[in-house]
């Protein structure tokens, strides 16, 4: 479960936490300061997936938004209607536009399209014409498994904070139980500083993608659509509002200088801190933030 291609070693340092006073999109309580990271830590490559998240959650936890199909999926059900079992046929209906699905429903049909493809082979190697051909089915069956994954490798969305540090607590013990990490590490959130260092990358600008001077829906999963949500020149308007799956094997937009994915855009991510206003010294030595408030 555990990969080390799945986190980057984030090494200690110095950096300047918040923002200058001219900054583009600067907000008040992002006073500019100092702070050291003085041990090393790790953090995940990208977001947590919704696989991820449900392979270590009880069932009421687990995440399956409803989504709609393609029209070519709808047509791959369609046709497989007469396989379905009685108790399947209800809920893979397709009598309206606005009919959802769900992933738990999708994984229903594999199986069944697994079969109509084996059968459909025996058919061709006797000589007979089946009414779908095997190629056609293995197009539907190639076309549903890419659904089922791209669906399961969405980033988690709709997580309260107490589920998300229980999540690392989940992880925690099963990577304890399977030996995958040593008894003195823990799965946790980052602290509001952590994140800010790993996400600048040893840049000083903006942002923490390329020279650190633009964000875009070029670089980033953003609502490039609207200028005032860019920053830096940028001659194309990309307008991205939905979610695309994460993961190593699936970047659409470029990591960061230390190799860490969508700390831009994409989805907001929790931190281990409470809020509370930066602190006015100096030097801020690994900030942690209150032990109780919001």
């Amino acid at each position: 479960m555990l990969k080390r291609s799945d986190f980057v070693k984030i090494e200690p340092g110095e950096f300047l936490m918040g923002s200058p006073d001219d900054e583009p999109g600067r907000q008040s309580n992002e006073t500019l300061h100092k702070v050291k990271i003085t041990k090393p830590y790790y953090l995940g490559v990208s977001e947590v997936t919704i696989a991820e998240w449900n392979r270590l959650q009880p069932k009421a936890l687990q995440k399956d938004d409803p989504f709609f199909l393609t029209n070519s999926m709808k047509g791959v059900i369609n046709r497989l209607k007469k396989e379905f079992p009685e108790e399947m046929k209800d809920e893979l209906e397709l009598n309206s536009d606005e009919r959802v699905f769900t992933v738990e429903i999708l994984e229903k049909i594999v199986p069944v399209l697994e079969r109509k493809y084996e059968a459909a082979k025996k058919a061709e190697k006797r000589k007979q014409d089946p009414a779908w051909s095997s190629g056609d089915i293995e197009l539907g069956l190639k076309e549903l498994r890419n659904l089922v994954v791209g669906r399961k490798s969405l980033p988690v969305t709709d997580v309260s904070y107490p589920q998300a540090k229980s999540f690392c607590w989940r992880r925690t013990e099963y990577a304890w139980r399977n030996s995958k990490i040593p008894k003195g590490m823990v799965f946790r959130l980052p602290t509001e500083a952590e994140w800010e260092y790993a996400c600048r990358a040893g840049l000083k600008g903006v942002c923490g993608l390329e020279e650190g001077e633009k964000l875009s829906g070029m670089n980033a999963n953003i609502n490039g659509g609207k200028k005032e949500f860019i920053i830096g020149e940028e001659s194309y308007l990309i307008h991205q509002k939905k979610l695309i799956p994460v993961g190593v094997a699936q970047t659409k937009y470029p990591a960061n200088a230390w190799g860490i994915h969508d700390m831009h855009g994409s989805v907001y991510e929790w931190c281990h801190d409470y809020y509370a206003a930066y602190p006015t010294e100096e030097l801020t030595i690994d900030p942690l933030g209150p032990i109780r408030g919001k």
